[in-house]
């Protein structure tokens, strides 16, 4: 039996669900060009850089997630039910209201039907990926490799990294469109995260961290003066999307 699609009241409006995932992730923290980013942005958004904690100082988010399940709103498998993608997001804050909003830039994604996605920023491109887990006793060391090639561009990540205790963190954001900042949604995630490297918090268990991106639309971002500041693994990751009205 199909569950019945949930809606959820946050003061008002009531929003309902669109879609429930279950992922892995690795998310890339980095520092690029502020004016690069900032003209993205629609007035009157503002990029607001991490200011504390492992992530201190970056201003832009790359998220490569390889989906395992999606389902619509009725348990359904969703038209993007399974995907491997690199979603490149900008975190910011409304500068009336100083609500926060991660905006998403860029994605490049292996599903044909993710294309150009609820975003409208999203561009086919073919994905390989590869993961190895090797471990002794409590000792794990994780090697991932992916590559999403689009026909003028695309994301290269090889990371290697020895796994350590992940913390379970829940958490909601607003996320909006720079192709249409009026499209915007709700997530509540929960998530376990590891983080394996992290300049302010002199996290080191990341070896071997190669990050390509040549990405046209990108290409202002990633001119070689952009740095890496943190790196977390997520192994397991479940989300619900709503809409926010």
């Amino acid at each position: 039996m199909v569950p019945p699609a949930r809606v959820l009241r946050v003061g008002a409006p009531v929003v309902a669900l669109l879609n429930v995932t279950r992922d892995t992730k690795i998310q890339v923290r980095l520092h690029a060009s502020l004016p690069a980013l900032q003209r993205r942005l629609p007035h009157p958004w503002v990029v607001a850089s991490s200011a504390q904690g492992p992530h201190a100082g970056a201003n832009l988010i790359a998220v490569f997630s390889e989906v395992l399940l999606r389902q619509d709103a009725g348990g359904r498998p969703a038209p993007d039910a399974v995907d491997l993608s690199a979603t490149f997001l900008i975190p910011t804050v409304h500068a009336g209201t100083q609500d926060p909003a991660a905006f998403i830039l860029r994605a490049l994604t292996a599903n044909p039907d993710a294309v150009p996605g609820r975003y409208r920023v999203a561009t086919l491109a073919s994905a390989w990926h590869a993961r190895a887990r090797v471990g002794e006793g409590q000792h794990t060391t994780v090697t991932d490799e992916i590559l999403l090639h689009a026909v003028d561009g695309g994301v290269e990540l090889r990371l290697e990294y020895d796994a350590g205790v992940p913390v379970r963190i829940q958490w909601s954001t607003t996320v909006r469109s720079v192709a249409d900042p009026r499209l915007a949604r709700t997530y509540r995630s929960d998530a376990l995260v590891d983080v394996v490297h992290s300049e302010p918090a002199g996290i080191a268990r990341a070896r071997d961290v190669r990050l390509n991106v040549a990405d046209p639309p990108l290409r202002d971002l990633f001119d070689g003066t952009e740095r890496v500041v943190s790196i977390a693994a997520v192994p397991w990751f479940y989300r619900e999307e709503f809409t926010l009205d």
